[in-house]
């Protein structure tokens, strides 16, 4: 399965993206692209970014939209990015780089943005490296890179975190030098245990989400803590931005 694209064209009449960093994180705290029931506070939006990283890609990404020029979003990871539950819509309006494409577009006066879903439920990146340009298009101008969720799978978190890595120099090699978003989510069970998926596929509890499946210690959690700490070695070393589910 290869990757598919939706455009979108210009919205006339909007105003163009804030220029202040400030601006922008008070807008998206508001912005009904975004907020469901009650929306981020700005104090939780600031902590959900984990590291900052050198932002000039993200910059021209921003130069791009002001002028007007076309521009192509989207996202690569696993089922967290591709939409597994009920809420996601067949229009993936309901998935966060589908609203950002939207909110997006409804900023900028002219120039179309693109949108690329890349993400395939519980597909480790030791797999997507050996088809990345097949999933995510070369002229692609902004990244999100959702992995950690997926990262250890069969082969253990080492070999997963070469493959994010080598995937990630990959990207950055693109002709168009897209900027790279790292995305870090959890699963929220382990994998085995008497709430683990295992006993839910094997029959033996409910399949959907019970209560007593929220009652463990978070930082235990597979694919919680040692994950994403890895990423954020990766993270900090190409100087990329990344943001965090875990902290908000």
């Amino acid at each position: 399965e290869t990757w598919s694209r939706s455009s979108t064209g210009p919205a006339s009449g909007m105003n163009v993206l804030p220029s202040s960093s400030d601006a922008l994180l008070r807008e998206l705290t508001l912005s009904d692209q975004f907020a469901h029931g009650l929306p981020l506070s700005l104090d939780e939006l600031q902590r959900s970014v984990s590291h900052t990283g050198g932002m000039h890609r993200l910059r021209c990404v921003l130069h791009k939209l002001r002028a007007g020029e076309n521009v192509t979003i989207g996202v690569l990871g696993g089922s967290v990015s591709a939409g597994s539950s009920s809420a996601v819509r067949k229009d993936q309006s309901g998935l966060f780089h589908k609203k950002i494409q939207n909110w997006l577009r409804s900023r900028v006066a002219r120039g179309a943005v693109d949108h690329f879903n890349a993400a395939m439920p519980a597909i480790p990146p030791t797999y997507m490296e050996h088809c990345l340009e097949s999933h995510v298009p070369t002229d692609a101008n902004l990244i999100f890179l959702e992995a950690a969720a997926n990262m250890c799978g069969q082969t253990g978190c080492d070999q997963g975190r070469a493959s994010v890595e080598r995937i990630l120099r990959r990207m950055l090699r693109y002709p168009s030098r897209p900027a790279v978003v790292f995305v870090h989510a959890f699963p929220f069970w382990t994998m085995d245990g008497p709430k683990g998926w295992s006993a839910k596929v094997d029959g033996r509890k409910s399949y959907w989400l019970e209560k007593e499946d929220l009652t463990f210690d978070f930082h235990s959690q597979w694919g919680h803590v040692p994950n994403e700490h890895l990423l954020e070695e990766l993270v900090k070393y190409y100087g990329l931005p990344s943001v965090s589910l875990r902290n908000v």
